[in-house]
């Protein structure tokens, strides 16, 4: 459904006509939420209709309707043929609350005020402890999400809680990767984020209008578990719900809006589309909540009909992840290991900064023609890739005094002001270390078109923080996995990512230093923390190697600079940032 409209309200839309069925339709019984823990492991690529049968109890059934054939052409969406529907079944657990009935008022109205009561005592203790928490609330279109959001914010302190809705279609417009808004938005250590429908509604919307083929499902999948593993290592309690509703309820929902002259706005083309393919959503749904069950973070579904329980079945999941969380804190629980952390063997294998030719050089004449040409190339590239829509992003670490500030210059010097952002990186602020250390850098990711270059980046969890030990062990280990999965997403989705190591060796730097110091126009060029840090050469060497060798993929290799020679080093960067984005074009 849309946001509440900033000007004129339209009329009220007709509900969509019934899906042709060859079942007359029927209700079911109304059963408590289910946990979606099945995993599909089969890759052979079918058609959707197998995803969940009609007998399968994890999503309300289409009013007992035989389901139209769909092509794959329709859903693509890929599904196990292994799996029978008994042990489909098998795998989802119900719902272990002791609810009462919904003609209980007063037993259900009672065990609500327990569980609000409980709420507020937990996200004082989530706040005290400093942990994150993240509630996705998604479902079908008229299933109750508002409703149950604005019950929920009751029962909350509201300086402790936000609640992230859509974005606009001139937002959605901008932005280009599906978990980039969420990266963006994600909760400060102590606060709760409740998501109005999350990356799921935006997955199965794009399938069920679009499609998409299994690879590309699969990926989309990938990239999903990688973002919840990398949350739920970091200590945020992620808490999944979909609201569930029959095809006959949504209907008649969707006719009580339209009836209202100040609530129809609320009934939109995607509603509709929805509706009138509601055996496909289904289907695709249910595939999409099985695949991604494999974080043991099971998404649980909530019958949506009957409101008061709905809300109890949420309540319930949330409070009882939130005081699981608190006792880990306090020691009570034993934790599980993290399953992101990478024990880092020391010093293995060639040394990738060997044989690098440090020594080369290139005339100030050579220097001057070729750099003009490149600069001129890197303009015309810029206005390119904005047509395209595609965003670009370069990175760069070095060494102190390695010659970074002086490539970033000539390379933006023929570049449109507007089209790029240069984002030099200093040491997190203190509502930057409140959260998790991409955060800052995913709100300076381009958008589509523009170019983004970080003078350093987040490879400083793996080096100077590592190095520093201004984390722990296991967060600058575990940031490997973080890192290969963030930029693998960014490219993944169009975007194009160079990454540059400005390599020195000690005696050039040692020069460099020396006369920064001697000339008093660089002066503020050299601090105490860079001779600090060139006293550590060694440690930070065999960081840097690890960072190498970790992160250097097909997708988003390294590109290490010979800087010994400023000049060439110049045009080595404007030829690798050409040679990069042209790639892309082709």
């Amino acid at each position: 459904m849309t946001n509440p409209p900033e000007s004129h309200v339209a009329g009220p839309a007709s509900p969509p006509p019934e899906e042709p069925s060859s079942a007359n339709p029927t209700e079911t019984p109304e059963s408590g939420s289910t946990r979606c823990g099945a995993t599909v492991e089969s890759d052979t690529t079918k058609d959707v209709t197998e995803a969940a049968p009609s007998d399968r109890p994890e999503l309300a059934q289409a009013d007992n309707a035989t389901p139209s054939n769909v092509s794959d052409a329709q859903a693509n969406c890929a599904t196990s043929s292994d799996a029978t529907d008994s042990q489909a079944d098998a795998a989802i657990a119900p719902c272990d609350i002791d609810a009462p009935s919904e003609s209980n008022t007063s037993s259900l109205d009672e065990r609500l005020d327990h569980l609000t009561r409980r709420l507020g005592q937990l996200q004082r203790a989530v706040r005290n402890q400093r942990i994150p928490v993240i509630l996705l609330l998604d479902g079908w279109e008229a299933s109750g999400k508002g409703t149950l959001i604005g019950k929920l914010a009751l029962a909350l302190d509201p300086r402790g809680f936000r609640v992230l809705t859509p974005p606009s279609a001139k937002e959605e417009l901008a932005r280009l990767q599906p978990l980039d808004r969420f990266w963006q938005q994600l909760p400060e250590q102590g606060e709760i984020l409740i998501v109005d429908q999350s990356y799921y509604t935006d997955l199965w919307r794009s399938l069920g209008k679009k499609g998409a083929s299994s690879r590309e499902l699969d990926a989309n999948i990938a990239s999903i578990l990688a973002f919840e593993r990398t949350l739920v290592a970091n200590g945020c309690v992620l808490v999944k719900c979909f609201l569930d509703i029959k095809r006959t309820e949504q209907r008649a929902r969707y006719a009580e809006l339209t009836r209202n002259s100040s609530m129809a706005w609320r009934i939109d083309k995607q509603d509709l589309h929805q509706h009138r393919h509601y055996r496909r959503y289904r289907r695709i749904i249910q595939n999409i909540l099985e695949k991604t069950a494999a974080t043991g973070q099971p998404t649980r579904i909530v019958r949506g009909r009957r409101r008061k329980r709905a809300l109890l079945e949420v309540l319930s999941q949330l409070v009882d992840a939130l005081a699981l969380a608190v006792d880990l804190r306090t020691g009570s629980t034993t934790p599980e290991s993290d399953p992101l952390v990478r024990l880092i063997p020391y010093s293995f294998g060639p040394n990738p900064l060997d044989d690098l030719g440090l020594n080369q050089t290139v005339s100030r004449d050579v220097y001057e023609s070729k750099l003009r040409q490149l600069q001129s190339r890197l303009r015309d590239l810029e206005h390119i890739v904005y047509r395209e829509r595609i965003p670009v992003v370069m990175l760069f670490e070095g060494w102190d005094a390695a010659g970074k500030g002086g490539s970033i210059r000539r390379l933006v010097a023929g570049l449109d002001p507007r089209g790029y952002e240069v984002v030099p990186v200093a040491a997190p602020t203190e509502t930057e270390r409140r959260r998790h250390y991409l955060w800052r850098f995913a709100r300076k990711m381009p958008r589509s078109g523009h170019i983004t270059l970080f003078d350093r980046s987040w490879y400083g969890r793996v080096l100077v923080e590592r190095v520093e030990g201004f984390c722990s062990d296991a967060a600058w280990q575990r940031a490997y996995s973080e890192i290969a999965a963030f930029e693998a997403d960014f490219v993944r989705h169009g975007g194009v990512l160079v990454k540059f190591w400005f390599q020195i060796d000690k005696d050039t730097q040692l020069a460099r230093f020396e006369a920064r110091q001697a000339t008093e126009d660089k002066q503020w060029k050299i601090t105490e923390e860079d001779w600090r840090n060139r006293a550590k050469w060694d440690a930070y060497e065999l960081a840097l190697v690890d960072m190498l060798r970790l992160t250097s993929t097909d997708s988003c290799p390294w590109t290490v600079v010979a800087a010994n020679d400023k000049l060439l080093a110049r045009l080595s960067t404007l030829e690798r940032a050409i040679a990069a984005i042209e790639t892309r074009l082709r």
